[in-house]
């Protein structure tokens, strides 16, 4: 790979994307300093949704929240901040996606990739995150087609592009797979969790636990009683 490409696995300025990660991620440890972080970034519009993300992943896996009064994550959000739920559930998310791109990065060309998606905004990446990972490396390097079918890239393609794209019949999210073997997995994993359920049981002693268990096996039970009914059927 040539020189420009390789620098192309960094930023402008030179740094490459786990450092530039990681000094957006919050050091403090208490609700107090998080939550003051957050009121106050400011940083670029590509980079502002982790920082964010990444701190109020922060405070709702330590539970910080409660620290602040809030009885739940959901409470803090709408009041503490004025987001929804949802939206600050998409922000993680994405947050996550990008940090598990650059654990599983393991060469020049898979972080060049990933600097591509960062560049290309929070909205984009959350239409984007939930493709195989081989669709989604070939939108990077091909993109998708404008309504005159011509090839446009992700970084130039607007909202409204992509959504078309992705929506139709072609799209890297529609993927064709037979009735047979959709029913033969569905009743695979659910007799995998209906087992899994008994075999927790089996070992815990608490009621509360074992109750939702069961629940849990009921439930699985009945998903693959269906899928062999349907199974039958056919």
């Amino acid at each position: 790979m040539g020189q420009a490409n390789m620098q192309a696995s960094t930023s402008v300025s030179g740094e490459a994307l786990p450092a530039r990660l990681s000094k957006l991620k919050s050091g403090a440890d208490s609700f107090q300093a998080i939550n003051t972080e957050l009121k106050q970034l400011n940083q670029s519009p590509d980079e502002y949704w982790y920082a964010m993300g990444s701190r109020l992943h922060k405070i709702l896996r330590h539970r910080f929240y409660r620290e602040g009064g809030y009885r739940s994550f959901s409470e803090y959000c709408a009041r503490g901040l004025g987001y929804s739920r949802q939206h600050v559930y998409k922000l993680m998310k994405v947050v996550q996606f990008i940090d598990a791109r650059c654990r599983k990065d393991a060469n020049i060309a898979d972080r060049e990739l990933t600097e591509k998606l960062m560049t290309l905004g929070f909205t984009k990446l959350y239409l984007l995150h939930s493709l195989p990972v081989e669709k989604l490396n070939q939108l990077l390097n091909d993109g998708i087609t404008d309504n005159n079918g011509l090839p446009i890239t992700l970084s130039h393609a607007s909202i409204g592009q992509l959504k078309r794209a992705l929506a139709q019949p072609n799209s890297p999210r529609v993927q064709s797979v037979p009735a047979k073997t959709l029913l033969k997995t569905l009743k695979s994993q659910a007799w995998a969790l209906n087992e899994l359920a008994q075999q927790c049981r089996q070992q815990s002693e608490n009621e509360a636990f074992n109750e939702r268990l069961d629940t849990i096996a009921h439930y699985a039970q009945s998903v693959l009683n269906c899928a062999e009914a349907l199974g039958d059927g056919k």
